[in-house]
Formats: structure tokens, sequence, C-alpha cells
């Protein structure tokens, strides 16, 4: 939808940029790099959350997390921005955009109390950015087999609740003490 207005804004103005097959390559390639991001930091993701691998290997969980923060903050929050450009329905690019923005919002909130040495808070932004990152996912597989986006949307309702819910719960005290407890 949005890369339709674009079009007719390029070729309305003084010159044109890239051609509509160079704009629908170009929208691909922005599609492969966002799919590739997505399913390096779903894969990441979990095992930042176990807290044997953190006191065994802390640094292995430094450069992990290194990797989804660089990940999401520097490739996902362009090509998710960008994806509004399809050709899809209106709530669909208002739901990724949405999404995007929460996606890399809690992640930078996570890194930001992290370098203030805030643990909990930490682990509480980054379980909200990994269950954005689900949000997400479900939402690449529910338009990849065309099932319908109540599906999804439901999900990130639910999905905004349960971070809430944890948030406000004593779970996430109970993951940092274990992450901090020394054999």
């Amino acid at each position: 939808m949005l890369l339709k207005i674009f079009s007719s804004f390029i070729q309305d103005g003084m010159m044109l940029l890239m051609s509509v097959a160079d704009q629908i390559a170009f929208f691909h390639g922005v599609n492969l790099i966002q799919n590739l991001t997505l399913l390096v930091c779903f894969v990441i993701g979990p095992w930042q959350f176990i807290p044997i691998l953190y006191r065994r290997k802390p640094t292995l969980h430094f450069a992990l997390g290194n990797v989804y923060v660089m990940l999401v903050l520097i490739l996902s929050a362009p090509t998710l921005i960008v994806s509004a450009f399809g050709e899809d329905g209106i709530l669909k690019i208002l739901y990724v955009l949405i999404l995007g923005a929460i996606w890399w919002w809690t992640t930078r909130r996570g890194i930001f109390y992290i370098s203030n040495k805030k643990w909990l808070l930490h682990l509480k932004w980054m379980i909200g950015s990994y269950l954005t990152l689900i949000n997400i996912v479900v939402l690449k597989l529910v338009v990849h087999f065309q099932a319908h986006m109540i599906i999804s949307y439901l999900l990130g309702a639910s999905s905004l609740l349960l971070f809430y819910a944890l948030a406000q719960s004593a779970l996430p005290q109970k993951i940092l003490k274990s992450y901090l407890k020394m054999e």
C-alpha cells in the first residue's frame, strides 16, 4: 500500500529514483535481512535465560547478549520500518510498526538497565523483548500461512498482559537469585 504511494510520489517528482522492479527487489532483500535477524534472535534468546549457562560461561552469555542486542538495535529496527512500505493492509502495517517499536524499545531499556547495573530491571525488560520477538515471529508465520490476523492480534495482547504479569510477579527475582548464586 505505502509502496504504491511511494512509487507515485517518486514518479511525480523531478526524478525517478528506482524502477518498480528494483523497489520490489529492495523490499525482498530487506525482508530477507529481517527474517534472518528474527531467526538468529529467536535462537539466541532462550539461552540468555538459563542461569547455569550464565554461571558457568558468563563470557558466552555476554557475547550472545551482544549479538542479540546488535541485531535488534542495528538491523531489525530499520527493516521493520521499511516493511511498512509493503503492499499489505494498513492494520498489518501498523501492527508491524508497533511491534517493531516495542521490540526496539524494550531491548534498549534492558541495555540501559544493565549498563547501570540494575540486574532485575534488565532481566524484566529482556523478558519483554523476547516476548515481543515471539509476537513478531508469530505474525510472520500467520502472514506466511495466510491465517487470520486476529490470531496475531490476540497473541500480541496476551503477550503484553503476560509481560506485565511477569514484571509484577516474583519470577524475575527467583531467576536473578539463581543467576547470582555461586556454587
